[in-house]
């Protein structure tokens, strides 16, 4: 079984951070009788717009999941970016904690630096490592980068820049990130090899995500198509090697930042729309950087059950 929580969205604002990916599952071996069991899939994190202070901090994605037999599995929300607004008070420019962390946000007004990305989170039934055979399973998360007023470009020597999105398989990039330089790109998700887009996306469904904010395809730069429909959207992100669980990426000057492969929506340069966090991966949402603009909505979770037939 493969469960995914949904993504956090990205905040918005100068030097806003990239949501979280949400927790990422994966059991194997398991045993239960045929019947009816509860399953719950967790929608992404909605989008933030602003202009005041406390409405620009991105929103934790909702948890996913699935009791089956006597076992209860978790995937908890990604954790939405911290405020990139420069006026926003502390603490909620700091990265929610998540699935796995939304970035640190960039604060203008006596702050000290960085701003902490959030944490990532494992449910008490999906332990951090192991087998995944185990009971519970093994989950995956990872922290959220941190915000800061940094050197980010020798073409931009000084910037404001918030945290990328924590992925599943990677911690979201921090700004400054010298080595790789990073700065504040979403993590990558983590490839799941046994549920790749040839096998899942045909029961994606076909419906149109137009727009500016549409989610960005695979190994996109930074611009991509203005509309995709959700089932191409998931399969040129996951992929034939089953990727999941990217983190949205930020920005401002110098941007956008990419998000995490498996999903993870852009970042926007001044003035941008942040990308969606592709649904079914779990992904979350790129920032929206200035006045006036959206940021990404998270990526709505799964949950694929494989069977012997």
């Amino acid at each position: 079984m493969l469960l995914i929580g949904s993504g956090g969205s990205g905040s918005q604002g100068w030097g806003s951070a990239g949501g979280g990916a949400g927790g990422v599952v994966h059991a194997t071996g398991i045993t239960c009788p045929g019947g009816t069991y509860p399953i719950v899939i967790g929608d992404g994190g909605a989008p933030v717009a602003g202009p005041a202070a406390a409405d620009c901090e991105g929103n934790t994605g909702s948890p996913s999941t699935a009791t089956l037999g006597s076992q209860p599995y978790i995937a908890t929300g990604g954790g939405g970016g911290g405020s990139g607004h420069s006026s926003s008070p502390q603490p909620t420019v700091y990265g929610n904690p998540g699935g796995s962390g939304g970035g640190g946000g960039y604060y203008a007004a006596g702050a000290s630096y960085p701003n902490q990305g959030g944490s990532g989170v494992a449910p008490p039934t999906s332990p951090n490592s192991g087998s995944s055979s185990q009971t519970g399973g093994i989950s995956y998360q990872n922290p959220g980068g941190d915000g800061n007023w940094s050197v980010i470009k020798a073409s931009q020597p000084n910037g404001q820049c918030g945290g990328g999105g924590g992925g599943a398989n990677q911690n979201g990039g921090s700004a400054p990130e010298q080595v790789p330089a990073r700065y504040g790109q979403g993590g990558n998700g983590i490839s799941i090899t046994s549920f790749p887009a040839t096998v899942i996306g045909p029961a994606i469904p076909t419906a149109t995500l137009p727009g500016a904010q549409a989610p960005t395809v695979a190994g996109s730069p930074m611009a991509s198509a203005s509309s995709t429909t959700q089932r191409a959207a998931f399969t040129a992100v996951v992929g034939p090697t089953g990727l999941y669980g990217g983190g949205g990426g930020a920005g401002w000057v110098g941007g956008p930042w990419l998000g995490g492969i498996g999903g993870g929506g852009n970042g926007s340069d001044p003035g941008g729309e942040g990308r969606f966090g592709v649904d079914g991966t779990g992904s979350g949402g790129g920032c929206a950087s200035g006045q006036g603009t959206t940021s990404g909505k998270g990526g709505s979770g799964i949950c694929i059950i494989s069977y012997p037939n």
